[in-house]
């Protein structure tokens, strides 16, 4: 009887250790930290897009600049038209710029819940694992196994194997802070780029001309 007792307290506690599988922890944060450099990444690209409209909003106020300056005999001539010319090209990139922002913020969005999603997820599977191995110790305990000679060492190989689980939840919820300011600064850039007024800054920059 004593025997079968120590078996099934042997295999709770090797159920435990293979929760706490190093290989299993270490694909995690490999999973983590490939979420938070694709994030930084996706970072990167959308500051470069933003100089890179700055850029082109730059050229076009330049081109307009040298256009009143080289053709000012040749506007008081056929102001309309030229004003008309103006006036399509203007649109014409304002809706090309629009198009393209609203479709990779549309994109963006769609990944990053999806990413918060895969934290929330992860986070929770490991607080339930942490209470799994808790509830099996205490189980163990009120069962009376501290009668077996054995059972000090055995708990103490339980309880390094939850500080392990802790301490990983520790290292998970850095990362997921990592992930949430990645997040954050990457909506901020799609908040930039999807709201700059590229309809009220070339009407002006038409009403200058």
């Amino acid at each position: 009887m004593n025997q079968q007792k120590t078996e099934k307290y042997n295999e709770a506690i090797t159920a435990i250790k293979r929760i706490n599988d190093e290989v299993y922890f270490k694909n995690m944060k490999e999973h983590l930290n490939e979420n938070a450099d694709e994030l930084s990444n996706q970072n990167s690209k959308l500051a470069k897009d933003f100089m890179k409209l700055k850029k082109q909003v730059s050229n076009i106020i330049i081109e307009f600049e040298d256009i009143i300056e080289n053709t000012d005999d040749k506007i008081s001539g056929n102001i309309n038209d030229l004003h008309e010319e103006i006036k399509n090209n203007l649109t014409e990139v304002s809706t090309e710029i629009t198009s393209t922002t609203n479709k990779q913020s549309a994109e963006l969005n769609k990944h990053l819940n999806l990413i918060q999603d895969q934290l929330e997820n992860t986070q929770q599977e490991i607080l339930n694992t942490i209470q799994m191995s808790s509830s099996r110790i205490v189980d163990l305990q009120e069962k009376e196994f501290i009668k077996y000679e054995s059972l000090p060492e055995s708990l103490s190989i339980v309880e390094q194997e939850q500080k392990k689980l802790i301490d990983f939840h520790e290292e998970l919820i850095l990362s997921n802070g990592k992930m949430k300011s990645e997040i954050k600064l990457n909506r901020w850039l799609i908040s930039i780029l999807g709201g700059v007024n590229l309809s009220g800054l070339l009407t002006v920059i038409y009403f200058m001309i």
